[in-house]
């Protein structure tokens, strides 16, 4: 049986229990600690990371994190950070 993440310190605002893999990994790459990392794991896979990295949520990572995960999947180069989509008029 595999482990259930621990989604209620990470979503604390709404009810994760059908929320999309993606933006479940996305919020474990960015704000989750080690064992939410391994139970993401355990439960969507390792490329479900790459995934995220490939189309990320606009203004959710930080550069530290960024870098890590690129590194971390064995991106040898990693790009600039996406710009985050403004929602105000300008």
């Amino acid at each position: 049986m595999k482990s259930r993440l621990p989604l209620e310190r990470l979503f604390w605002w709404k009810d994760p229990s059908n929320g999309d893999p993606h933006s479940i990994a996305a919020q474990v790459m960015v704000y989750g600690n080690l064992d939410d990392i391994t139970s993401a794991r355990e439960q969507f896979g390792d490329s479900i990371f790459e995934e995220v990295l490939s189309s990320p949520p606009p203004g959710l990572f930080d550069e530290k994190s960024w870098v890590f995960w690129h590194k971390k999947v064995g991106k040898t180069k990693v790009p600039p950070l996406p710009n985050q989509v403004v929602a105000w008029p300008q």
